[in-house]
């Protein structure tokens, strides 16, 4: 919750526009789902027997320039990323019983946290096209009064920039109810 905070003061103090900050903060959400797979996924295999073969054992032979601390943890941070991503190139595979449950829960968190993703986007760009719709319509109107009743080019202008201004106001005063909002009700 402090992220999407962190979200809306970038947003006003430095005049951006919400739709790539949002874009951000899901990318950003989705690096921190795979970095706690990843401690997971390394954490389950060190809580296994010695005996037993794990993912660990197996990256190592494979790649035996990668078998430091950080070197696991981007073996283990790759898998559960092109997990989440639903790529699934097969280079880093479970070993054992433990390790394939672990994959299939981080399988079916991987779907779910996909199809969020892919959700919000496809909200986004509809609200955005739907806004951009009402915009050029907008303007359209404004251009045919304008012609129709011949104003100046100046006047013109600065019709159209209030126009877009106001629209960017618009759009301002609604994050931050949207902002306040969520705030309240996630207490």
């Amino acid at each position: 919750f402090r992220m999407r905070r962190l979200v809306t003061v970038a947003e006003v103090t430095f005049d951006l526009r919400y739709s790539p900050l949002y874009l951000a903060d899901l990318v950003f959400f989705t690096a921190l789902a795979a970095h706690w797979m990843a401690c997971f996924m390394y954490f389950f295999s060190k809580i296994l027997p010695s005996n037993w073969l794990t993912w660990v054992d197996v990256f190592a032979q494979q790649y035996p320039d990668a078998t430091s601390n950080g070197g696991l943890y981007v073996g283990a941070y790759y898998f559960a990323t092109y997990t989440i991503t639903t790529v699934g190139y097969g280079n880093i595979v479970p070993e054992n019983t433990v390790d394939r449950i672990v994959t299939m829960i981080f399988m079916f968190a991987g779907v779910a946290l996909f199809s969020y993703l892919v959700s919000v986007l496809s909200q986004a760009k509809r609200v955005q096209k739907e806004s951009l719709k009402e915009y050029s319509l907008k303007i359209e109107k404004l251009r045919q009064f304008s012609v129709r009743n011949a104003l100046p080019e100046e006047l013109r202008l600065r019709l159209r920039v209030y126009l877009r201004d106001r629209e960017g106001i618009k759009m301002l005063v609604l994050s931050i109810l949207k902002c306040a909002a969520s705030e309240r009700y996630s207490v």
